[in-house]
């Protein structure tokens, strides 16, 4: 690899760099594919039926849970598209999206589906600190989404209740693809060394 190769990497990565909250799925999606970022796991809820659920509930193929400190979810028909939704019925209870028995979800970037008629907020509690999107009230489905920086991942998300119930759908996780990282490493040697 020659110095200038390098140097491309590390500019690349530099440029790349910019952990946020997203509140579309259009540019959240154009967030992923900039970083190269590979799909990890989604959920639509199509797979569960219509009811209560227990709690925690094991969501994207076996790869996450959302717990709402031990009360019941529903699944019910969703105002967001076509088929089910998840629902939390009860007001001013949190919850928590996390990696299976509470450890971490271990993405570097999380989005999904909201419909909430008041308020509230999502926390993504990152391996960086804590970055909070307030809930936006409204009669129509909304998004929020989250994308780390290089080597930032996604411990957990936490939902701060607000006065309604809400809906989730259509979560989407993400993690680096195959080799990304190596090429962030060899950038972060190659500003090692340049400082040297």
């Amino acid at each position: 690899m020659t110095r200038n190769t390098v140097c491309a990497i590390v500019a690349c990565a530099a440029a790349s760099a910019h952990a946020d909250i997203f509140t579309d799925r259009a540019s959240f999606d154009a967030a992923v594919a900039a970083m190269s970022f590979a799909p990890a796991w989604d959920e639509d809820f199509e797979g569960f039926g219509l009811g209560l659920i227990p709690t925690p509930t094991i969501i994207g193929g076996g790869a996450a849970e959302i717990d709402r400190a031990g009360t019941a979810e529903i699944i019910d028909p969703s105002p967001i598209g076509t088929g089910q939704a998840y629902l939390g019925v009860e007001a001013g209870i949190g919850e928590i999206i996390q990696g299976v028995g509470g450890t971490s979800l271990g993405v570097t970037a999380l989005g999904f589906d909201y419909f909430s008629e008041l308020d509230g907020m999502y926390n993504f509690n990152t391996s960086s600190g804590i970055e909070s999107a307030m809930m936006t009230p409204g009669t129509t489905p909304l998004f929020v989404g989250w994308v780390g920086d290089p080597g930032e991942t996604l411990d957990f998300v936490d939902y701060t209740p607000g006065t309604s119930a809400h809906i989730l759908d259509n979560m989407t996780a993400a993690i680096p693809a195959p080799g990304t990282a190596v090429l962030f490493a060899i950038g972060g040697l190659a500003a090692v060394r340049r400082r040297r």
